[in-house]
């Protein structure tokens, strides 16, 4: 009995690396790994310079921001089990050899039906305005939730795609034609046996019905397993374009837009069952020591006493906590020490301005 499911994982691990062939939707011949290590002294003339530019579309919580966070080798996005912890467009980059993939994580877009409020429309509306500026789009779904419990938002998403970009000129009239896009299911690391493979085959089948994808590739993005072959597909598909981001950059942010960053994935990773999403990391200042340490302060500004009372915790027990967290990560992305300072502040009922905050409402670690 062991010797038979030691068989099955075996089987099931060699099926995610070869990626199955998925009803002949993926072409694994033609996936030959160009992602050669560049020597960060090498110089590529800007004329043989290869840039193709990836949306990255999904619902929300389909593992958009820790695909890119794997694919760049970096923590340039927000990761965390609440819903829409993609604020803003982050755009992420990864060079090999003469190509360059720029990843554009986009916030999570669904169908008019699903939307929340004016502001989640809002979002979603420049979800697509930046799609729609892509060569490639790279469709991310959950699949191990979509083989045992469908999210409806997803064949939504897709079949909605077409109509959202045409909607904003994307068609023949304008002289442009539909990007092509690339569809990866992820989480297949939670697939086991042989009846998991099947379903993972009937999820793809279903999915590609629905919207017609030039490849499809299973992975798992919190494990990295299937995303070199991913990425050796996106850089196979730049063209000729000068890159956008210097080869050693893996994304446009500043380091304190990064260091934000940081500091908000871990307060959600800490509170995401009692933390509304008005709660807002601000920066206060950068110090850089003699001894080549930073000194970062933030500040978290949240909308009442009681949720300052939720953050801070008992002797500040929960600010410590996300503090060491954050800490942790900003030493390893610097790869120096980090002097990390939260303050938390109350924001003026009557001022709407997020960076605005009550002064006497004051708390430092």
């Amino acid at each position: 009995m062991a010797r038979e499911k030691a068989r099955e994982e075996v089987e099931s691990e060699a099926w995610v690396k070869e990626r199955a062939r998925l009803e002949n939707l993926a072409n694994s011949s033609r996936l030959t790994h160009h992602a050669v290590a560049l020597d960060p002294d090498a110089t590529v003339p800007e004329r043989d310079q290869r840039c193709v530019r990836v949306g990255v579309v999904g619902v929300p919580n389909a593992g958009k921001s820790q695909l890119v966070n794997t694919l760049v080798g970096a923590q340039i996005c927000a990761v965390s089990a609440k819903t829409n912890t993609t604020r803003v467009e982050t755009l992420g980059a990864v060079t090999r050899g003469d190509a360059q993939a720029v990843l554009l994580d986009l916030p999570g877009v669904v169908g008019p039906e699903h939307y929340r409020n004016p502001t989640h429309a809002t979002k979603v509306s420049s979800a697509w305005a930046a799609a729609a500026q892509c060569d490639l789009l790279l469709f991310i779904v959950d699949a191990n939730r979509q083989a045992r419990r469908p999210d409806p938002r997803v064949v939504d998403l897709l079949a909605s795609a077409r109509a959202n970009l045409e909607r904003l000129k994307y068609t023949e009239v304008t002289g442009l034609s539909m990007p092509p896009a690339v569809l990866a299911l992820n989480k297949v690391d939670l697939f086991r046996g042989a009846e998991d493979r099947e379903a993972l085959k009937r999820v793809a089948r279903a999915l590609a019905a629905v919207h017609p994808f030039e490849d499809i590739f299973p992975i798992s993005a919190a494990k990295g397993r299937g995303t070199d072959a991913l990425l050796s597909h996106l850089l196979l598909r730049a063209p000729l374009r000068p890159w956008d981001l210097p080869p050693s950059a893996v994304t446009d942010k500043s380091m304190v837009d990064q260091a934000i960053e940081v500091v908000r994935e871990s307060v959600y990773r800490r509170l995401h069952q009692e933390l509304p999403y008005s709660i807002v990391p601000v920066h206060d200042s950068w110090t850089n020591f003699d001894d080549g340490s930073y000194r970062i302060e933030q500040t978290l500004v949240v909308d009442s006493v009681p949720m300052k009372q939720i953050v801070v915790g008992t002797r500040g027990s929960v600010i410590g906590q996300i503090g060491i967290r954050a800490r942790t990560v900003l030493e390893k992305m610097f790869s120096r020490r980090v002097h990390l300072v939260l303050n938390v502040k109350v924001r003026k009922k009557n001022n709407s301005l997020r960076g605005k905050a009550r002064t006497t409402e004051f708390e430092l670690y």
